[in-house]
């Protein structure tokens, strides 16, 4: 594209422009404006006039003129007195505007000479360059301007059979509409490909295919303009034409298949005009034999949902006259639930359909005891040998070394053989992962009211939530409020979900099948009434409320309930929501005065940084310790009213409700403090260069050999002065980059220097301090990533020490700055949060309890749905913000989740 913009821009042989001279002048400026005008040649695709169209070039010029005058109080005799001897050697005067008496000798009078004007004048001149490209128009509804291209219209069967006519001009006709028909439809779908996630390597696949044979028919054209088509060169410019065709009939099967273009309703068709087309559903009492199958398909899916979902399971199929009592004879066996999959009185029709099942799962490893043919078969005489509960507990014996991530087959290999069975039902009986979560909940908050409401609650049916808000960029870059509720269960991270735990942290899976939205509020609503704010905020908690009185209905028969445990952001939400007057803005910004006020403390779960209770304290032992839990005050001059409609919490540490978040506490806080620190003193002792551009050049070199050899990368172009916060000896380096990944990708760099460099790091304790703290808190961050909801106590004592080795080390590398006069490594309070973090998971460890893990606060993916919901508040009318965000927002809900619920089908 850089040459064909060239090309463009620039005068032909003969002098003449086919831009305008305001292009052409801006072409010739090179740097930033040239790759501007590349970057919107690229967005045009080459095309000549979408490229002049996207282009508006704009001059402004500004006359300026600046002008002083330099004048003071002269006496009579100042004023004659030559220049060389400091007088002003005037001649005559004709009058005096300003006259005073002399300061010290009030009979002496001064007056006001102006003895010289100074100043500049002249001209100033920019030129602009923008992309002006605009559409305009209207839809007709939310409906139709959610439709998708239309691939699917097209008609393939009226382009007929490939023929190439003879004569030079016709084949290079016939070549440039196949080529005009390829990269149309290229480009179509490539466009199309970029909001699809399904399909998209299929896709991508036609859309490489068409690109090639767009080229392979370009050399062919090319061909065919010097001379006649040889019998070869017409038969492969057939085949290329039909490759054509069969990549666009393609195209358009993948853009038709997808699932989130909407389904045409089709007129009913004879059988004869509708050969292959899957017969209509109706809903009878007696359905035809083909589709019994899909009904027992739903019902053995229903039946596992309901019994566990994916987890180890027994079932028995069978017939009976009379389930009430056949199930009554079960309950008192260890079964727990009877399914009825289908009612007839053709006792016939239904031994067939029992057959047909235990057919089905004859051939599975899972499935024993199977009495083939089922209670109906007419060949009683068959004796089977059954596999029994002792055999399978000795088979689990066997391979207990293999088997060390799953617990069902553990407890079963710890059984005793003549007691086998029992073991087995146990598995099968146990407890939901609700009902583990509050026995876990239990050990780390036992004082909770929701354990006082056990009389009416059933924990095995009670869902925690977490509450979370944040602001996301609106209209003209406004403040958009969005608050959305999310179950504390989830799918774990990418380290933990292959290793297979049972109740894993809430970081898997598209954001808005694990979140969902509560409300949202422009920031002109409540910028000047905070009331209006905490309105917002107790309507959203009243909504909640009324699931954990009221309940909601399941299909089964069960209540399941849902109850708020706790309230997570970043600092100012919190702050906001929860009227805090103890948080990161009360810290002293200057040194203390008389005049300076009180300090009231910075934590609104201990009394750190008040007086005598210093938060820069990272022992095992801190002072603000003894005030934390029962001891820690109220963290607000008015309670806030979100706590009228939370039905349950800590009364003795209310304060304990707001949950400290990983993410702006490490990656967007303490991590980008010690990694902008950290590599400004890289720099400058270990990077050899006579000059600052030279050393961050060879950094960025290193930075890219690190990204390559680890896999990992980063979203900047290449560390600069300003990217790590060092434009000044003056000011504390921190990290200015966005993405909160890319802070330990860069902390996992600096302990990558420090090795490349050990000579040096093995000469200077404080570079050993440096790789310590690196490959400490790189440790934290794996044990928690790595790790379930739960963290035992073994990995509550690694996580915990990593911590708090890292908080330590980060201490003594301030002291060693601050003794050299030197601004490096800030002490910020997001220090002793992380602290908190630490001392919290070496307590649980210490009591030998389960800790929860800190990352379940952690707002990842908090952040992306954050973001998705604020992008769809950008494409709707401001006039009705609220209600289209909204509106959008359940139509891609209901995309995603079924799209999820067809992953989870066809993964099972």
């Amino acid at each position: 594209m850089r040459a064909k913009c060239s090309r463009l821009c620039e005068r032909t042989k003969t002098g003449k422009l086919q831009v305008s001279e305001e292009i052409h002048k801006m072409w010739l400026q090179k740097g930033v404006v040239r790759d501007n005008l590349i970057q919107f040649m690229t967005d045009a695709e080459g095309n000549r006039e979408e490229f002049i169209r996207k282009v508006e070039v704009w001059k402004e010029t500004q006359k300026f003129r600046e002008t002083m005058t330099h004048g003071g109080f002269y006496s009579e005799a100042d004023m004659k007195k030559p220049v060389a001897e400091g007088g002003l050697g005037l001649k005559e005067f004709l009058g005096f505007f300003y006259i005073m008496k002399n300061k010290y000798d009030k009979e002496e009078t001064e007056y006001w000479v102006d003895h010289r004007t100074s100043g500049v004048r002249g001209m100033r001149e920019s030129e602009h360059i923008k992309d002006s490209t605009s559409a305009q128009g209207s839809v007709q509804g939310m409906e139709e301007s959610a439709k998708p291209g239309g691939l699917d219209e097209w008609r393939l069967d009226d382009l007929g059979t490939c023929e190439v006519e003879s004569g030079v001009d016709k084949v290079a006709e016939s070549i440039l509409r196949h080529m005009q028909e390829s990269v149309a439809c290229r480009d179509k779908l490539s466009k199309f490909v970029e909001k699809l996630d399904v399909s998209a390597k299929k896709m991508n696949d036609v859309i490489v295919a068409l690109g090639g044979l767009y080229d392979e028919l370009a050399k062919l054209q090319a061909d065919a303009k010097i001379q006649k088509f040889s019998d070869a060169q017409t038969r492969d410019l057939e085949n290329k034409c039909e490759a054509v065709k069969r990549q666009m009939t393609m195209a358009a099967s993948l853009e038709v298949k997808n699932k989130k273009l909407k389904k045409k309703t089709t007129p009913k068709r004879s059988p004869e005009h509708s050969k292959g087309e899957a017969p209509q559903m109706n809903s009878t009492p007696n359905p035809k034999p083909k589709k019994r199958g899909k009904k027992i398909a739903r019902a053995i899916h229903k039946l596992r949902m309901e019994t566990g979902g994916e987890s180890l399971a027994i079932y028995k199929i069978g017939i009976t006259h009379d389930y009430e009592d056949r199930f009554q004879l079960y309950r008192k066996n260890g079964w727990t639930k009877m399914l009825i999959m289908f009612q007839s009185s053709d006792l016939g029709s239904v031994e067939m359909l029992e057959a047909a099942l235990i057919s089905h799962h004859a051939h599975l490893q899972q499935c024993r005891n199977v009495l083939r043919g089922g209670e109906g078969m007419r060949d009683k005489t068959f004796n089977p040998k059954f596999a029994t509960a002792k055999h399978v507990a000795t088979i689990a014996k066997a391979f207990a070394g293999d088997i060390s991530s799953c617990k069902a087959l553990k407890d079963l290999a710890r059984a005793p053989l003549n007691d086998a069975e029992k073991s087995l039902q146990a598995v099968v009986k146990r407890s939901s992962r609700l009902a583990e979560f509050w026995e876990h909940f239990r050990g780390e908050q036992p004082t909770h009211e929701v354990f006082d409401h056990g009389h009416f609650i059933d924990y095995s049916c009670l869902v925690p939530l977490y509450v979370h808000g944040d602001g996301g960029r609106t209209y003209k870059r406004d403040e958009l409020m969005v608050i959305q509720f999310q179950p504390v269960l989830g799918f774990g991270s990418r380290l933990s979900h292959p290793l297979g735990q049972k109740t894993g942290i809430n970081l898997q899976g598209h954001s808005f099948t694990t979140r969902f939205l509560i409300g949202v509020m422009p920031k002109q609503m409540y910028r000047d009434a905070l009331d209006v704010f905490d309105a917002f905020m107790v309507e959203a908690m009243r909504s909640l409320e009324s699931l954990y009185y009221e309940g909601l209905q399941l299909l089964d028969g069960r209540v399941l309930r849902f109850l708020v445990v706790g309230l997570k952001g970043d600092l100012p939400f919190l702050a906001k929501a929860g009227h805090l007057n103890r948080t990161f803005l009360n810290v002293r910004k200057a040194p203390e005065r008389p005049s300076s006020k009180p300090l009231v403390g910075c934590c609104w779960m201990c009394g750190a940084g008040s007086p005598n209770i210093p938060f820069e304290e990272f022992g095992k032992h801190p002072r603000w310790l003894s005030t934390c839990g029962a001891n820690n005050a109220l963290p607000w001059n008015t309670m806030p009213p979100l706590f009228n409609h939370v039905p349950a919490h800590v009364q003795e540490d209310r304060g304990s409700f707001f949950k400290l978040d990983v993410l702006h506490i490490y990656h967007l806080g303490v991590g980008r403090d010690f990694a902008g620190s950290s590599l400004t003193v890289l720099l400058e002792q270990v990077y050899q260069g006579d000059t600052l551009p030279e050393k961050l050049q060879a950094m960025n070199d290193d930075l890219k050999r690190f990204c390559a050899s680890t896999g990992k990368q980063v979203h900047f172009k290449q560390l600069t002065r300003e990217l790590l916060g060092c434009a000044s000896n003056n000011k504390y380096p921190t990290g200015h980059w966005n993405k909160a990944s890319d802070t330990p990708t860069l902390v996992g760099f600096v302990l990558w220097v420090l090795e490349q460099h050990a000579a040096d790091v093995a000469q200077s304790r404080m570079l050993q301090v440096m790789s310590s703290a690196s490959e400490a808190v790189g440790c934290f961050m794996r044990e928690l990533l790595r790790a379930p909801l739960w963290l035992s106590p073994e990995q509550a004592q690694r996580a915990g020490e990593a911590s708090l080795h890292f908080l330590q080390c980060y201490a003594k590398l301030v002291h060693i700055f601050y003794t050299k006069g030197e601004c490096k490594y800030n002490l910020v309070p997001k220090l002793h949060n992380m602290h908190h973090l630490s001392l919290g998971l070496l307590d649980s460890a210490s009591k030998g309890q389960s800790a929860t893990n800190p990352l379940s606060y952690a707002c990842f993916q908090d952040e992306d749905f954050i973001g998705r919901v604020s992008r769809l508040s950008r494409r709707i009318s401001p006039k009705l913000l609220v209600r289209r965000t909204v509106e959008r927002y359940l139509i891609a809900t209901k995309y995603q989740l079924e799209d999820s619920k067809t992953a989870c089908g066809s993964g099972s």
